[in-house]
């Protein structure tokens, strides 16, 4: 059955913690209790666990075949746990992770593990890009001394560098993943991530605008050579899309006008958007353009506010 939150383990392999080539992980025990202790509360309430294995290059205390490659025995990965191997600080980077979550229905992660200032720090970065809600165990990964920093100097770091725009640290006493699991309302479709986006003429002009005159920065576009009829900027916590008008009117329908003040919408992500848009109709909310898949990748359905003001219920395919 879809759960909407899976549990990642990245890199706690044995080379990190028996010395033979690198000094042991900073607090590598007490990492270790903690990772277990998530580990047994995630199985016990059938979240999905994935183990990141990194396969380091001849030489690497992690390369294939090397005493330090295997995971550490103290996971015990069980029965159906996926484990998805890496060559990069990006779990997502040709690994097929993406996809592997996307057929558990997982759209956030509780990531844990090493290297704190590579793997963990990387695959987090990555995972928010791609739309994940990420809650990074803040006592639940680790690195070690560079330079003039220590270790416990890094994570504490990490912990306010990823927090906020990629991440949400928390500390593994305080996860409660019955929360994470549990739909907010009994009955109703959940609904994440929200966004704004306004429909607008000139995609690029716009786009120019926002980045030049108030400091939003790019975080995609669609396509992404050519004239875009997509872009998606952020500035803090705001995600503003920005849409062609004309994409609007021909890919789904809706009555934006081209002679009318440019319109904005709520976007909110779901599961299931057919579901979801047939139980905000018989809520007696006004549909104004049926479930449908677009490029490729996004299936999507529009209802309307009491005012009249579009938003759009969108999910991965």
């Amino acid at each position: 059955m879809p759960t909407p939150t899976a549990l990642l383990v990245i890199d706690v392999q044995i080379g990190m913690f028996d010395g033979l080539i690198i000094p042991p992980v900073h607090r590598g025990e007490e990492l270790l209790a903690t990772i277990t202790g998530l580990l047994g509360q995630a199985r016990a309430r059938g979240v999905p666990v994935v183990f990141v294995q990194h396969m380091g290059g001849e030489g690497h205390p992690l390369a294939p075949g090397a005493p330090g490659n295997g995971l550490h025995p103290a996971l015990a990965p069980q029965p159906g746990e996926l484990i998805v191997q890496k060559t990069t600080p990006d779990s997502f980077h040709q690994t097929g992770l993406r996809e592997r979550l996307d057929a558990l229905g997982a759209r956030t992660l509780v990531v844990m593990g090493i290297q704190t200032d590579q793997c963990v720090d990387t695959t987090t970065r990555r995972a928010a890009s791609l739309g994940y809600d990420v809650r990074l165990i803040s006592d639940g990964h680790s690195t070690w001394d560079s330079g003039e920093l220590s270790a416990a100097q890094i994570i504490a770091h990490h912990n306010l560098a990823l927090g906020g725009w990629f991440a949400t640290p928390v500390a593994a006493g305080d996860l409660d993943f019955s929360e994470l699991i549990a739909p907010p309302h009994a009955g109703r479709a959940d609904f994440r991530s929200p966004s704004v986006n306004y429909y607008v003429a000139d995609v690029e002009a716009a786009a120019r605008f926002y980045t030049q005159r108030f400091g939003f920065v790019e975080r995609f576009r669609t396509p992404s050579e050519g004239e875009p009829v997509h872009v998606e900027l952020r500035l803090g916590d705001l995600v503003l899309g920005l849409a062609a008008r004309s994409a609007g009117e021909a890919m789904h329908g809706l009555p934006l006008g081209q002679g009318s003040p440019p319109r904005a919408e709520v976007v909110v992500w779901t599961d299931d958007v057919d579901a979801a848009y047939a139980a905000l109709l018989a809520e007696g909310v006004p549909g104004v353009s049926a479930p449908h898949d677009f490029l490729g990748a996004l299936r999507a359905a529009w209802v309307l506010d009491p005012d009249g003001n579009p938003v759009e219920i969108v999910a991965r395919i």
